[in-house]
């Protein structure tokens, strides 16, 4: 099998890949011009002919696997639309105010907490309010932000949590509000809640609105 070897290792550097035609173009030229003298032996061509055979049971794998990954994807964008008109609560430090005069922000600890504050910046950095709030229970907890006054726009989040010991609680800010659409982009789904766009999978819970 000398002859498919090295014609192979050309074909596959100038192309990359040999399909199934130029192999077959390769076997039949080997075939009419071997030597007489020392025939093809049929243990190696069974062999190649197995590898080939492997190499594109695997390559069809490969193809049935991108067919069904797009799939998964669609599956999982038709689903996520279902969100639409739903309130959701989800990991994400931004606030995004239009006018309100007060703002619950939500948040979830760790572990039980003896203090801790919420510290909420604008746009370009700056400290804007500090509310702290005293002896709290693991799980989601809340403060109410009296934001009258305050420029529309996009505010961040921080939360800074401390336990009997006075030893830092993990605590990570949440996002709640109405689902108002969904994104798709680079393979990825998103929705968009109070003109932000979370992913599905940061999603805690999800609830009707209570206007509905």
């Amino acid at each position: 099998m000398s002859t498919i070897t090295s014609t192979g290792a050309a074909t596959a550097g100038a192309n990359k890949t040999i399909g199934k035609d130029e192999f077959f173009k390769m076997l039949i030229a080997q075939l009419k011009n071997q030597n007489p003298l020392s025939p093809l032996d049929g243990a190696d061509f069974a062999a190649q002919l197995a590898q080939f055979s492997t190499v594109e049971k695997l390559g069809n794998i490969s193809d049935q696997m991108d067919v069904l990954s797009a799939f998964g994807n669609y599956l999982s964008g038709v689903q996520t639309a279902g969100l639409i008109g739903n309130e959701v609560t989800a990991e994400g430090d931004q606030i995004q105010l239009n006018g309100e005069t007060s703002r619950t922000i939500n948040y979830m600890l760790s572990a039980n907490v003896q203090k801790g504050a919420v510290s909420i910046f604008d746009s370009s950095g700056a400290l804007v309010k500090t509310i702290e709030f005293g002896s709290q229970n693991a799980g989601m907890n809340s403060v109410t932000w009296n934001c009258s006054g305050q420029s529309a726009g996009t505010y961040n989040v921080a939360i800074t949590a401390f336990d009997k010991n006075g030893a830092g609680v993990n605590a990570s800010s949440l996002v709640t509000g109405v689902v108002d659409g969904v994104l798709f982009r680079d393979g990825l789904t998103y929705v968009t809640v109070n003109g932000m766009e979370i992913t599905p999978a940061g999603i805690i819970s999800v609830k009707k609105p209570a206007s509905s």
